[in-house]
């Protein structure tokens, strides 16, 4: 599992101009949760641009930490399925080029990894979470296909037809304010219209 054939690339130090992604993904019954830094390359990228990462694995009863500091820490892959801009790191999971990446404590092991794949026979099914081994029930599997957002920078501005949902969400909400604000004050109104005169008697007898 994992074979050797492709290139591993040790992680670097962050130059200065890095760019730090956060990766949320839920695979199966699992997820891949932290974050990923590359050295700032955008367009086609490959697993040498990715110069440090902190992920937790968590599958089905376990969960594991690896980090680029991590004694086996490796990124490796090949292909050009990769891509990434200001604000996401895509993978196309549809790729033809047998294209996959591995983020890793101990390459080729089986154990302890995240991998996104198109058609490699490198890592079961498109994307694995596998927090001890490959062949452990904790590990999850999932298909995917299509170019997909794997991991979105840090503060990242939310796309135009985001922005267009948040704003039709606050029109919504504003909207609800002034209908209750409205029926509160014509609650209030009947209240005061319907509350019986205090004439001067009954203030007499009020006051006694």
């Amino acid at each position: 599992m994992l074979g050797s054939a492709a290139a591993a690339w040790a992680a670097a130090v962050s130059p200065a101009n890095a760019t730090i992604y956060e990766v949320n993904q839920t695979i199966g019954l699992g997820s891949v949760v932290g974050t990923i830094t590359t050295d700032g390359a955008t367009g086609t990228i490959n697993p040498s641009n990715f110069v440090a990462w902190d992920l937790v694995l968590t599958g089905v009863g376990a969960t594991t930490t690896i980090t680029n500091n991590d004694p086996g820490a490796v990124a490796w892959g090949q292909g050009v399925d990769i891509t990434a801009d200001a604000t996401n790191v895509s993978f196309n999971f549809s790729g033809d080029d047998g294209g996959f990446l591995v983020f890793q404590d101990g390459m080729g092991s089986g154990n302890k990894y995240w991998c996104v794949n198109s058609t490699n026979g490198a890592c079961n099914n498109s994307e694995s979470v596998v927090p001890q081994s490959f062949m452990d029930p904790s590990a999850q599997f999932a298909a995917l296909t299509g170019n997909q957002v794997i991991a979105s920078a840090a503060g990242a501005v939310p796309e135009p037809a985001t922005w267009a949902l948040m704003l039709v969400g606050f029109a919504g909400l504003g909207y609800a304010s002034f209908r209750q604000s409205r029926t509160l004050r014509r609650l209030n109104l009947k209240r005061i219209v319907l509350a019986p005169p205090l004439t001067a008697l009954s203030r007499s007898k009020a006051r006694s």
